[in-house]
């Protein structure tokens, strides 16, 4: 499902790139624009101030194809060591990793057919995220129905797996000289887990299991964009410049 999404997704960037040249006899862009390393400072901020018991940090990778979509990588690494209720704890650590795509929903061209920079643009998103984890239970109680009475166990399970789909909407903003920033809202929700999904009080890159998680990252880094897409701004620039001078002018 996840694959098939990503598909028609990118048909339809094609197949709006195709209309564009058709309609409005723009050239195409370039199918290799640029890409750029985003380091996400909110999920690091958050657990030093709101939950120190949470300790996640993670950076992304993107390339942007057509000024449209763009194939994202994301790597972290999360750690947790927390009391999860009054007499049970639980801790894990554990890399992460996640792997889909933005799209950015701007539009490319202005009602006279203009082509607009796309440097600053809102995007929507898709992500598959998966961990490999290690996990602790201590002083879990359980209680016998039948002969009264509890008892306290420990479990330290291995190599549990767990995936999840995210669904994300944010913005991405250029600064200076090819530093960028920007911030997006996630919608998470697990999917599978090769353990008892009852018993993850916490996953790495996910969060809470039980149910919707959502969360905010705000990230900052580094753009690189290709020669032909720098001219090509530059080009936008000098146009709109001159356009304005026209207008005032007159």
């Amino acid at each position: 499902m996840f694959l098939t999404t990503c598909l028609l997704v990118c048909s339809y960037a094609l197949g709006e790139n195709a209309d564009s040249t058709v309609v409005k006899k723009h050239k195409v862009d370039t199918v290799y624009c640029g890409w750029s390393l985003q380091a996400d400072i909110a999920s690091p901020l958050m657990g030093l101030t709101i939950d120190k018991s949470v300790r996640t940090a993670e950076i992304a990778f993107d390339v942007n194809l057509f000024n449209k979509i763009f194939p994202t990588v994301e790597l972290g690494y999360g750690q947790v060591a927390t009391t999860a209720n009054s007499e049970a704890s639980y801790s894990t650590a554990a890399p992460f990793w996640r792997i889909g795509f933005n799209y950015n929903i701007m539009r490319r061209f202005d009602d006279n057919g203009n082509p607009k920079p796309t440097h600053n643009y809102p995007f929507v998103g898709l992500r598959y995220g998966m961990t490999v984890m290690n996990y602790t239970m201590t002083n879990v109680p359980v209680s016998d129905d039948y002969w009264g009475g509890s008892s306290q166990f420990d479990y330290n399970y291995r190599n549990a797996y767990v995936g999840w789909l995210e669904i994300l909407a944010g913005v991405r903003v250029d600064l200076v000289k090819g530093f960028t920033m920007g911030w997006a809202i996630r919608m998470k929700m697990a999917a599978h887990a090769k353990t008892n999904k009852a018993l993850l009080w916490y996953v790495p890159g996910l969060g809470h299991s039980d149910g919707l998680t959502f969360s905010f990252s705000y990230t900052i880094g580094f753009t690189y964009r290709t020669k032909a897409e720098r001219e090509k701004v530059e080009k936008i620039r000098l146009e709109e410049n001159k356009r304005e001078y026209v207008t005032l002018k007159k």
